[in-house]
């Protein structure tokens, strides 16, 4: 960084980042298949804090969130921090199972569900791209909202389509550089339709103010660069 960068960098900036440095990132992400916009995309401080700004944006103390019945046990946590109660829905060996969430949100319209789509953590299924497009239509008809997490999806060669590719409009997409750059950077990215965008960066703020700019500058750089 610049003396000129760090200065700004050690200001007030609730992006964390500059307007360019936020198009850099979204490079970034359109390599897990998501074709972000700047404007719909808020930094954070690492994907843990990506998922309680997403959850927080999309729900009420008090409401349920649905996820896998084994799920990434940080989900649980930011879902108790914000007093969200977490309710499982069964998986098999591809994930998700379709006739579950549609039952759920039958019952339950416009709920919220956490998930991984590719290299699931802990069970490592990846879902394949057919029942992808299935609960993205259960998404869109029952006005469901999906944060996908895709954190562990820079693994996966050739890279699946995200969920988020078949309903951008119902699908929260989180990520970080924690796995596949380093953890050290806490730079992390909320993916989310134009409509609610406000809600989880407001969500975001509410949480952390905002991310470390320096960092974030960081590792756009490193990102811009190529290295």
């Amino acid at each position: 960084l610049s003396h000129a960068d760090l200065a700004r960098s050690l200001d007030y900036d609730f992006h964390g980042c500059s307007a360019a440095d936020r198009e850099t990132m979204c490079a970034w992400i359109a390599l897990e298949g998501v074709e972000a916009h700047a404007a719909d995309l808020t930094v954070t401080v690492g994907g843990q804090h990506a998922l309680l700004s997403a959850i927080g944006a999309l729900t009420r103390p008090g409401e349920a969130v649905f996820a896998e019945a084994l799920t990434y046990p940080g989900m649980k946590l930011a879902a108790a921090a914000i007093d969200r109660r977490v309710e499982s829905l069964p998986i098999d060996a591809e994930g998700l199972i379709p006739e579950a969430l549609e039952k759920a949100l039958a019952a339950r319209p416009g709920a919220v569900i956490y998930g991984m789509t590719t290299h699931h953590n802990p069970t490592t299924a990846t879902m394949p791209v057919a029942r992808r497009e299935t609960i993205a239509a259960i998404l869109r008809r029952h006005d469901g909202w999906f944060v996908e997490d895709g954190i562990y999806s820079f693994l996966a060669e050739p890279t699946p389509p995200p969920l988020w590719r078949f309903a951008p409009e119902r699908v929260v997409y989180v990520t970080s550089l924690s796995k596949s750059l380093a953890p050290g950077f806490r730079t992390g990215f909320a993916v989310s339709p134009p409509e609610i965008t406000a809600r989880v960066a407001a969500a975001a703020r509410a949480a952390a103010t905002m991310p470390p700019a320096a960092l974030a500058r960081a590792a756009a750089d490193l990102i811009g660069s190529g290295a």
